[in-house]
């Protein structure tokens, strides 16, 4: 195992066990409301997330298109995502399939925006560059690290859209880009209730 993965792996063993390890001295309440235009909004929520973009590729000279889906969620306070995302040189021909998981150390939610910051590990494989629209017949399988940065303008509280800006890094390639991503959280609990 070279020093890169061993590294990573350390890291994904120890950062988690040092989140899980926090104690609150202050209860969460983790069923907290907001609200808002006399809507109902649950403060911690899951969401998903998704859209394409252009992203560099180290070991291809072109640059590709990326696609990718998210969904993020909660285990009490802390958040985690899973995912995956494919590139190419054109919409539909795809060279590097990618799936990845991992914590959001960092969310701000407000009425407007949704700032996330993601990292953890990825799993890729893909097809090696030869020269103008040719690759190799065999596929690379690659483990590596994935951290991306994701602000959402909302349209209402629970729906939005903005850039991520992602770069995962293994040891065949890197892959460094930036996405337009749709955003769908489950925070939406109804309408008040009214008094009379």
């Amino acid at each position: 195992m070279n020093i890169f993965k061993t590294v990573l792996l350390l890291m994904m063993l120890y950062l988690p066990v040092q989140v899980w390890a926090q104690r609150d001295t202050v209860p969460i309440d983790l069923k907290k409301e907001i609200l808002i235009n006399n809507k109902r909004f649950r403060v911690y929520n899951n969401w998903i997330s998704g859209g394409a973009g252009p992203a560099y590729h180290s070991a291809n000279p072109r640059t590709q298109i990326a696609v990718g889906v998210n969904y993020n969620f909660h285990i009490k306070q802390y958040y985690f995502r899973l995912g995956g995302q494919i590139s190419g040189d054109e919409f539909g021909l795809w060279n590097n399939y990618q799936v990845h998981g991992g914590w959001i150390p960092y969310r701000k939610e407000t009425e407007n925006y949704n700032l996330a910051l993601m990292g953890g590990l990825s799993y890729s494989t893909g097809y090696k560059f030869l020269y103008a629209g040719v690759y190799e017949n065999t596929p690379y399988n690659e483990v590596g690290g994935i951290v991306e940065i994701q602000y959402i303008r909302k349209w209402k509280y629970d729906v939005g859209f903005g850039p991520a800006f992602f770069a995962e890094i293994n040891g065949r390639q890197s892959l460094i880009g930036v996405r337009l991503d749709l955003y769908f959280s489950g925070a939406y609990r109804g309408e008040a209730k009214r008094r009379r």
